[in-house]
């Protein structure tokens, strides 16, 4: 994004199938053959991935990546080293992964991305 120009090196062929097609349109070089609004690409990948088959919730401190638990106060996985950290969409303040809502601002991590 930061060049205008697609990465040099993509292996599609390692993400799960409905995301290929997602992100095969996303990189294309032509502009007008990508996603022409954050909102279309933002539905594309929630009816692509895991979301579509039903809501994923975590449980406090549970890892996204391989499951396992985890103390509240780490910032990544002890058992892959998976993030469990992630930015308020409204105030920028870190969360975790399995937060709804944000404690500093109230932000609801749902409608921040709807």
């Amino acid at each position: 994004m930061a060049t205008g120009k697609s990465p040099r090196v993509i292996r599609l062929h390692e993400l799960p199938e409905g995301l290929q097609e997602v992100l095969g349109k996303a990189l294309e070089d032509a502009p007008d053959e990508r996603y022409q609004a954050a909102t279309e690409f933002r539905d594309a990948l929630r009816s692509a991935g895991p979301a579509s088959k039903g809501p994923s919730v975590l449980s406090e401190g549970e890892c996204p990546g391989c499951g396992q638990s985890n103390p509240l106060d780490l910032k990544f996985c002890r058992h892959c080293g998976e993030t469990l950290e992630t930015g308020c969409l409204g105030c920028r303040e870190p969360l975790g992964v399995w937060s709804t809502f944000c404690g500093a601002c109230g932000t609801s991590v749902e409608g921040a991305l709807s």
